[in-house]
């Protein structure tokens, strides 16, 4: 740290430490040339008036058979005291002689993030902006980071805006926007969540069985917001769950009345939606259960799978080119037969 001497050797020397660091305390030396016993000089700190926590003190000092008189002036600068005005005023008894030396401070302090502004929540596809601002002195380094990663920094600013041009999933999360400079640092974070229609349904379970087995079915999408899951039989509905991201259906004892076709949709949470209630099978039964044969498909596109066995269910296909329609497309459901042997 430097010492700034204002003044001449005749002259009041006015020494401050350079830079004040706001909240540390600080130490002014006013010195003055003291030669002359019958007229000790005497010093008055001017502008102290409103600073916090003031001390003074004074000694005398002699070196190399030079003497002087050293005021010193202990305070803990605020950030506000960036550029008051202090002095040390120096008068002699039985003389109209008088010196001022005075120097304006230089505080500096650490960052403070001021404000982080943004959406909490987007669509997919959108494009985000986020703003943040920030002060310190010197002007800190700005940073935005998701999570670990670095997105943009920029070092010497009072603000640092990010831009996404088109946001998917994978950009939810949360944002921080970091001020640091040598003083210190600070930050300030926020939340994003993209919205994202229901992507295609997976259906999984067993295939088919022999009669009397445990049959378990789970149907599930993701989305944000959660989706509306629903698991049917035909045109009756079995199983539904309300903005979760799966149901479950479990058969105890297979019989061949539960061969058929389960459809899972997926819809979108609709504004209003009133809470529904999971359906428990019913107890009719369709009438003629269908050839002994495991079948799986999504929309137009078909697969087949012969044989036994038990695991995921078709692996996910593109989907179809959406109809013409005012909404947005939905996404097809996934079909699966269940043979009973």
């Amino acid at each position: 740290m430097g010492t700034l001497r204002l003044g001449t050797l005749d002259e009041p020397q006015l020494e401050v430490p350079a830079p004040l660091v706001a909240g540390s305390v600080a130490e002014l030396r006013c010195r003055v040339p003291d030669s002359c016993p019958r007229q000790r000089p005497r010093v008055r700190w001017e502008g102290t008036r409103e600073l916090p926590e003031v001390a003074e003190s004074e000694r005398r000092e002699d070196e190399a058979g030079a003497a002087s008189v050293v005021s010193r002036l202990r305070f803990r600068p605020r950030r506000e005291d960036g550029g008051r005005r202090l002095g040390c005023h120096v008068t002699l008894p039985n003389s109209t002689l008088e010196f001022r030396a005075g120097v304006e401070l230089d505080v500096q302090y650490e960052p403070q993030v001021l404000e982080v502004s943004g959406p909490s929540e987007a669509l997919e596809g959108s494009q985000v902006d986020f703003g943040c601002s920030a002060e310190g002195l010197p002007p800190p380094l700005l940073t935005w980071f998701r999570g670990p990663q670095v997105l943009r920094e920029e070092p010497g600013v009072a603000s640092l805006p990010l831009h996404l041009a088109q946001v998917s999933p994978q950009d939810s999360g949360t944002y921080t926007c970091v001020a640091e400079n040598r003083h210190g640092r600070h930050n300030r974070s926020l939340e994003l969540h993209v919205a994202y229609a229901p992507r295609p349904p997976v259906l999984n379970g067993t295939l088919w069985v022999l009669a009397g087995e445990q049959v378990s079915l789970t149907c599930g999408a993701l989305s944000h917001p959660a989706p509306i899951v629903t698991l049917a039989r035909g045109r009756r509905v079995v199983a539904t769950a309300v903005y979760e991201p799966q149901v479950r259906l479990e058969l105890p004892a297979a019989s061949p009345e539960d061969a058929g076709e389960y459809l899972c949709t997926a819809e979108k949470k609709a504004s209003g939606s009133p809470a529904v209630t999971p359906v428990t099978p019913p107890g009719g039964r369709d009438p003629e259960p269908r050839p002994l044969q495991a079948r799986w498909l999504r929309g137009a596109v078909g697969r087949w799978a012969l044989g036994v066995g038990e695991g995921p269910g078709a692996p996910p296909e593109p989907a179809p080119p959406p109809k013409p329609a005012r909404g947005p497309p939905e996404e097809p459901p996934e079909y699966a037969e269940i043979r009973v042997k």
